[in-house]
């Protein structure tokens, strides 16, 4: 299975397993894999964005995953984030300076 097909799978589980007061968290469900990030956003049940991006490094990651909120017009205070797999210690220090907190799935 394609890694954004499974990650499309998680983040459906994600909006299925979320108590109806939280049905409107937009959430962030990404994987890095030094070369490519790829991103499911949610808003609720809706699926906002799902697509896959080159990335070599860090700062291009978190280009590309604060790129891509914005083009769902999400405020980033709202997004919960959710990594795959092995995040890179690069990109969580880049995310903690922004304040979010990342849960592993």
């Amino acid at each position: 299975m394609p890694l954004i097909a499974m990650l499309l799978d998680r983040a459906a589980r994600l909006c299925s397993e979320a108590p109806r007061r939280k049905a409107s968290v937009r959430r962030a469900v990404f994987a890095w894999d030094g070369d490519l990030l790829h991103i499911v956003l949610t808003s609720g049940g809706d699926l906002l964005l799902a697509n896959t991006y080159p990335a070599r490094d860090a700062v291009t990651a978190l280009y590309f995953l604060l790129s891509a909120v914005a083009a769902c017009q999400v405020k980033l205070s709202d997004v919960e984030w959710h990594h795959y797999g092995n995040l890179a210690k690069e990109l969580r220090d880049e995310l903690g300076r922004q304040g979010k907190k990342i849960h592993q799935l």
